[in-house]
């Protein structure tokens, strides 16, 4: 039996300059469709004529493993590589050496994907070709596997440190009132948000978060002298009242 599942996208796109100020509330999905800050218009690419048809927000796959056999995991990147091209997926970001801020932490290396749509990536993840080497993925790693809709993204820029956000809202109105709070910290800490993505369709394992917010920063100690800072510790009580959330950073 092939191991997948089916959902149709989204809706709407939003591409971001480093207005970060928008951004983390828009991470929230507290925002309007279009703003503009002092960092630069935000453009917002969901309009469109109202007869158009609906396009497909791209699809970013999430991969989190722990290598069991490296010879075989070498084996299995290899022959995955070609299947990844064949469907338009590429690379996003390698995040290693973790540090768990808050919450669980379960595999060592973070891997993401760009694709046209999450269509595209269930397509990768469904194929003949694909399935057969799940076999050697299962000798190879322990994985998950998350297909999400990307609702929200900026221009990738070349930093060191990737800051992984998983979020269950909770209370609406406390949550927006953290991510008001934050958006300063972040900035003053040398952060950028690069991605929110929403809609995880789980392909492989287990996950119970709904969105995925991807900060970059310019090295994991940026990442926690601001999570420790005691500006944004002081917004703690808030963020545990308005949500429940994982904090992980990584080296890119």
């Amino acid at each position: 039996m092939r191991d997948t599942t089916h959902a149709s996208p989204g809706t709407c796109r939003r591409v971001f300059s480093s207005s970060l100020a928008v951004l983390v509330l828009l991470a929230a999905g507290l925002a309007g469709a279009s703003a503009t800050s002092a960092g630069g218009k935000v453009i917002n690419v969901a309009q469109k004529p109202a007869n158009a048809a609906e396009p497909a927000l791209p699809g970013l796959l999430l991969v989190s493993l722990t290598v069991k056999d490296q010879a075989q995991f070498d084996s299995y990147a290899a022959k995955t590589r070609p299947l990844l091209a064949t469907h338009k997926g590429a690379p996003l970001f390698r995040g290693t050496n973790p540090t768990a801020l808050f919450g669980e932490h379960t595999h060592p290396v973070l891997i993401g994907f760009r694709f046209p749509s999450k269509a595209a990536i269930k397509a990768f993840y469904s194929s003949t070709d694909y399935q057969a080497l799940i076999p050697l993925r299962t000798a190879a790693a322990d994985v998950v596997f998350i297909a999400y809709d990307i609702d929200q993204e900026a221009p990738q820029e070349d930093m060191r440190a990737l800051l992984a956000v998983n979020i269950i809202v909770k209370d609406a109105a406390q949550f927006e009132n953290y991510a008001k709070g934050t958006q300063p910290i972040v900035q003053a800490h040398g952060g950028n948000l690069q991605a929110r993505a929403i809609n995880p369709e789980v392909l492989f394992g287990h996950h119970r978060y709904k969105t995925l917010v991807l900060f970059k920063f310019p090295s994991q100690e940026t990442i926690r002298a601001f999570y420790n800072s005691e500006a944004y510790q002081k917004l703690i009580p808030t963020r545990t009242a308005g949500a429940d959330v994982i904090f992980t950073g990584y080296d890119l």
